[in-house]
């Protein structure tokens, strides 16, 4: 992994710490993955590097989007989307944003759809099937770049 994914981990743990739901009970496990990304760069196996830190990335932006989407349903005093899922979290951020202010752009919404959600899913639901290195960088790096923009909703 290079050092700029490195320094840009480190830069979403401290927004993160930083953000309005920095005291939420299950952020401690969403700032853990970003953590065991740069930990999985010790696997020696491609194949396994690339399978750990795709499920840690994808686990770290749903998880997030779990706990963003639930507090501001429960502020608006709405239902939240079910199943809550990483689709249908950016789905609520694109159609009503974060208690009314900007929603996601559609830029970001399929960005993250055609490069996280949809690539999620070929690697972490297909056996047999990795990521190149330059596709795994992209995935960790649209994963970064949503929640950066998601964050500024």
């Amino acid at each position: 992994m290079p050092n700029n994914f490195k320094k840009e981990l480190r830069t979403i743990q401290t927004i993160l710490r930083g953000s309005p739901w920095a005291a939420h009970p299950d952020m401690t496990q969403v700032l853990g993955e970003y953590g065991r990304i740069v930990q999985s760069e010790n696997e020696k196996s491609l194949e396994k590097r690339s399978a750990l830190q795709i499920l840690f990335s994808s686990r770290a932006i749903d998880s997030l989007l779990v706990i963003i989407v639930k507090d501001d349903c429960n502020k608006r005093k709405i239902a939240s989307p079910n199943p809550l899922t990483i689709g249908s979290s950016l789905h609520h951020l694109r159609n009503l944003g974060i208690l009314g202010k900007r929603r996601l752009d559609t830029r970001t919404y399929d960005d993250l759809g055609r490069n996280v959600l949809q690539k999620r899913n070929k690697y972490l639901h297909k056996a047999g099937q990795f990521p190149g290195i330059n596709e795994l960088h992209r995935f960790v790096s649209s994963t970064l770049n949503g929640i950066r923009v998601i964050l500024g909703l």
